[in-house]
């Protein structure tokens, strides 16, 4: 699927693919779009992509045809979790342009749910921000470390709890504009309390809330970080999905 597609606007689709089907008319892919519908255009463009396939082939070859291609990548500064460079790209119409990139060395999260179906979150403080924040337990990996033996090891050292079970939930790009950070988020399930093992620049609070009262908090802006908000969504709707919120 294309991510135009996420933009909702049948216009828009159209405008991207009539330029790069070369001798195909406008009007032959008007006909097969049908007629529009500005409530559902979603359903528009599946009517349109089940039609004509081979027109959306067209179009994405033509895409892959036009290309950026990255000239140079230079290092600005490093520090601990992250690289910056800056990158010359020649753009499709030869010009160049500079763009910022951070380098991730990566990370791994869990989401943490006790048996009675409450979700562990941990508080800390974080200094981009200059405040405290609730969030899953998260932290980078270790030279070569696979990020499910991480997303492990963060539930651990974070909530002192060890898991009996951990599964991957979704996988997430944090910042795509200009920074590569990946995130593999697990479900971690079958936990067993023990201690927390910190660092020495760490002290975070654990908390275990419902899968209700952390909606609550997404949707009252109270919970803001990008991995937790879509780790917890995620995890309500693969795994509850008719759970419906009280106050709904």
């Amino acid at each position: 699927m294309i991510s135009i597609i996420e933009q909702g606007c049948i216009d828009i689709w159209i405008d991207e693919i009539v330029p790069c089907l070369g001798d195909t008319k406008t009007d032959e892919i008007q006909g097969l779009v049908g007629e529009r519908n500005d409530k559902d255009p979603y359903a528009a463009y599946m009517h349109w992509a089940c039609t004509a396939p081979n027109l959306i082939q067209k179009w994405r070859l033509a895409m892959n045809n036009n290309e950026l291609k990255r000239l140079n990548r230079e290092l600005q500064c490093e520090g601990f979790i992250t690289k910056y460079y800056k990158d010359t790209v020649q753009l499709p119409n030869g010009k160049t342009a500079i763009y910022d990139f951070v380098g991730h060395k990566g990370a791994a999260a869990a989401v943490a749910v006790l048996d009675d179906g409450r979700l562990l979150m941990v508080s800390q403080y974080r200094n981009a921000l200059d405040r405290f924040t609730i969030e899953i337990p998260a932290g980078g990996l270790e030279p070569g470390e696979p990020t499910i033996k991480a997303a492990a090891r963060e539930v651990e050292e974070e909530t002192g709890y060890t898991c009996g079970k951990i599964e991957p939930l979704i996988t997430i790009r944090t910042t795509v504009a200009f920074c590569n950070e990946k995130i593999d988020i697990y479900l971690a399930t079958d936990l067993k309390k023990g201690e927390q093992h910190l660092d020495e620049d760490e002290f975070v609070n654990v908390k275990a809330y419902t899968l209700e009262e952390l909606e609550e908090m997404i949707y009252g802006g109270i919970i803001e970080d990008a991995k937790t908000i879509s780790a917890i969504l995620a995890y309500k709707n693969k795994y509850c999905p008719n759970q419906v919120n009280s106050n709904e």
